[in-house]
């Protein structure tokens, strides 16, 4: 099998594979396989997410369980049927490179203010060559 490329796939967890345990500091964590699913794959793909439940990671590895599915209770995952977004890299540990995957979640993106909209319209409006009029993104949410 060759290597995976970096980048984001869909995928779903491995019912029933799934375990917590503790690492070398203490810290419990999720071991979670997952199968992906890419038109591009000779065969299926399967990768691990590692979820940690330090005081600084719990918070966002319980927004992960939530979003594949998990309701609690198994510590198996047999149970978790939402298909979420998978992101790939590769990462040197100790001279070597390994494979780390992570459920993506999206980032928080904020408004812009409306001043540094306007500028950034004229800016973007510069950059590709028109003399398109600027048009607020206020309210678009409401459509």
């Amino acid at each position: 099998m060759s290597k995976l490329p970096e980048g984001y796939y869909q995928g779903r967890v491995v019912a029933g594979e799934g375990q917590f345990g503790e690492t070398s500091k203490g810290t419990i964590e999720a071991v979670i396989p997952f199968l992906l699913e890419d038109d591009s794959f000779e065969g299926p793909e399967r990768v691990t997410v590692r979820l940690y439940f330090s005081e600084k990671a719990e918070e966002y590895s319980v927004k992960k369980l939530r979003a594949i599915g998990w309701k609690g209770g198994d510590l198996t995952f047999a149970d978790c049927p939402n298909l979420v977004t998978i992101a790939v890299k590769y990462e040197e540990y100790n001279g070597e490179e390994r494979q780390k995957c992570d459920i993506a979640l999206g980032g928080g993106t904020k408004p812009l203010d409306p001043a540094r909209e306007r500028a950034f319209a004229a800016k973007l409006a510069g950059l590709v060559g028109t003399t398109a009029g600027y048009t607020s993104t206020k309210g678009l949410d409401d459509l």
